[in-house]
């Protein structure tokens, strides 16, 4: 009598323990999915959750940026990180690299703030919503209150960007757990040559989609 080896999940390789619980990659993501479900109540009962601190789908025609920046203090160095995400929660751009000679955390802000805005109006980008988990940043680029700190120069090369080429909707402040991606973006070229900073477009790398998976689980409405 014929038995039938294959796996019922994957339906592609022959049934065994090491299948099932190392290789079939149809088990791996369920329980992938199951680990981002753990992931957001666990958020969620922590007071972290949607209803506290939630990453907000943009409108229709409107794209959101959320970028961070990374600064040690002890070199002096440090890194930037954006994602570019349409009214759907989809990645249309994201990018990373490094920055050397930093005053303080504000001018790694800056910085990155500086390098989304040019790649955004490279790409013809125009309607946005500008997101930074920085108050201080949100100010500086609001206002004048940080024009004469070290670096201020910058603060109005963005303002000038920001009104000459976007649409701009709302220039906001949000808690860090909805920049999760930026984030980690940033911290992952810490290291990396300043010199070779690196854009992707859609289709994003897969470990970016990564991010943007854990990151919903945990704070997209």
């Amino acid at each position: 009598m014929d038995v039938d080896t294959l796996c019922p999940m994957c339906r592609q390789l022959d049934e065994d323990g090491g299948h099932l619980f190392f290789k079939c990659k149809a088990v791996k993501h369920v329980w992938r999915l199951l680990e981002l479900e753990q992931l957001r109540c666990t958020l969620i009962s922590l007071g972290t959750g949607a209803d506290v601190a939630a990453w907000r789908l943009p409108d229709i025609d409107v794209l959101k940026i959320n970028f961070d920046g990374a600064f040690i203090k002890e070199t002096r160095k440090g890194a930037w990180g954006f994602i570019i995400r349409d009214h759907h929660g989809t990645g249309v751009a994201a990018g990373t690299g490094a920055l050397i000679n930093l005053y303080d955390a504000l001018h790694a802000e800056v910085h990155a703030c500086l390098e989304v805005l040019r790649q955004a109006s490279a790409m013809g980008i125009s309607r946005i919503v500008l997101e930074t988990d920085s108050l201080n940043l949100q100010t500086a680029l609001t206002s004048e209150a940080f024009d004469r700190s070290p670096g201020g120069w910058l603060f109005r090369e963005a303002r000038h960007l920001l009104l000459l080429g976007f649409d701009v909707q709302t220039i906001c402040h949000c808690h860090r757990l909805c920049n999760g991606v930026a984030h980690e973006l940033a911290h992952s070229s810490v290291s990396r040559d300043p010199d070779e900073p690196i854009v992707w477009l859609d289709p994003l790398p897969s470990f970016v989609q990564e991010l943007l998976i854990r990151h919903d689980a945990g704070s997209m409405i």
